[in-house]
């Protein structure tokens, strides 16, 4: 998945229209996304200095709830996410960012780090194409579809 696709509650077909069933995880997330307008995301992408147009998404949504946080619990509400994303309750959208968002959050963290060590390590290897770990940050939403969802858990 890029960044920039989305599942939008009027175009995404069927998956707006179905019975959701929800895990813990997935309604403990929208409700705490009912408490705030919008959160922030990032996307972690692989770069080229040498070749501008070339890019890979290496690990998105991320949200972080600290600096600390373990590449496993990322993935872990990096999926959540996606699967609220997919049933048409959430956006993820890269390009709206958040104004005033905190992007040291995401470029201080630990997971970061890692990304730009292991980016560091793989461009010493000859012919390596990617040698630039970016960050682009966005923010999540609550669809229409989402805020009903939320309403009818409460």
């Amino acid at each position: 998945m890029s960044c920039h696709d989305h599942c939008h509650s009027n175009s995404c077909g069927e998956c707006c229209h179905s019975e959701i069933t929800l895990t813990e995880h997935e309604r403990d997330f929208l409700a705490r996304l009912a408490q705030a307008p919008f959160l922030p995301v990032a996307c972690f992408r692989l770069k080229s200095s040498h070749t501008p147009h070339a890019h890979l998404v290496a690990l998105a949504p991320v949200f972080l709830d600290s600096r600390e946080d373990s590449m496993e619990s990322v993935k872990q509400t990096g999926a959540v996410l996606t699967s609220l994303e997919t049933y048409g309750l959430i956006t993820i959208d890269y390009d709206e960012p958040l104004q005033n968002a905190d992007e040291g959050l995401f470029r201080q963290s630990k997971l970061f780090a890692y990304f730009e060590e292991t980016v560091r390590a793989g461009s010493r290897v000859p012919g390596f194409l990617f040698d630039v770990a970016a960050l682009e940050v966005g923010s999540l939403a609550l669809t229409g579809r989402g805020q009903d969802v939320v309403d009818q858990l409460s």
